[in-house]
């Protein structure tokens, strides 16, 4: 059985809460049609067997501290998707805007074209979870900012050659400290690596994960993965656990 609700026009809070009176009631398919703006869709939901499926723009925060459900947005999405996320899948056919996956401690999100600026900010690993991000399109600037953990890929998938992660120096991962960062088929300008990032080159391991995952994006889209594996990509990591370690100051003692 399919649920399906008109949002068309419906507060966000009232839309919320009729989607869990529907889980309530058993309701694991759930169609919300008309959707246009309303914010934190799907947050805190905790239902795995659950398939949230959202017709139109949905508003800020989707999935905010998603706890297992399938979310997929058929449509673009808009700031903070993912926010705060500790499991779960979000799948978006479209665009995504600022700050996805702030803070995000586990699930995956995919974002099948472009997204906006300082996405994966704060990322982390938290005990046995991992969050995975995986952006089909370019990037804006501060991607993978303070990332403490997780995995984000830069797909590229129509071989841009300008801003594919952002413009403005010395921005790419600046702070991070945990995690990997992927990026396909671009020539990374010197200028761009914040402080704490480190480009090498992925070991056989890192390839056979990416290309995992990159089917896993393929597959959720529609598209022949095998345009996308045949691709080079770079490997972002932290140069070290404390990248702004030097402008720290100790404090006095105590019995001075």
């Amino acid at each position: 059985m399919t649920a399906i609700i008109e949002s068309k026009g419906i507060d966000y809070r009232k839309l919320n809460e009729m989607v869990r009176v529907l889980l309530s009631q058993g309701e694991r398919h759930i169609i919300l049609k008309g959707v246009r703006g309303q914010r934190y869709i799907a947050a805190g939901l905790t239902e795995g067997d659950l398939l949230l499926e959202v017709e139109g723009v949905p508003g800020e925060d989707l999935a905010f501290c998603l706890g297992g459900p399938q979310v997929i947005v058929h449509g673009h999405g808009q700031n903070a998707i993912a926010n705060t996320m500790d499991s779960g899948t979000v799948v978006v056919h479209g665009m995504g805007g600022d700050a996805l996956a702030y803070g995000m401690r586990g699930g995956r999100l995919f974002i099948r074209d472009n997204v906006g600026y300082r996405v994966g900010i704060h990322m982390k690993e938290y005990r046995e979870m991992k969050p995975t991000v995986v952006i089909g399109g370019t990037a804006g600037d501060f991607l993978g900012e303070y990332m403490a953990g997780g995995t984000l890929i830069v797909l590229n998938r129509q071989n841009e050659q300008a801003s594919v992660c952002g413009q403005a120096e010395k921005t790419l991962a600046t702070g991070i400290h945990g995690g990997e960062i992927y990026i396909f088929n671009y020539d990374v300008p010197a200028y761009l690596p914040g402080i704490g990032a480190r480009l090498l080159s992925p070991s056989r391991e890192d390839e056979e994960r990416v290309r995992r995952l990159t089917e896993e994006y393929c597959a959720h889209f529609g598209f022949d993965p095998a345009p996308f594996i045949e691709r080079e990509f770079v490997k972002i990591i932290p140069s070290d656990s404390r990248p702004f370690h030097k402008f720290y100051c100790f404090a006095y003692p105590v019995d001075s």
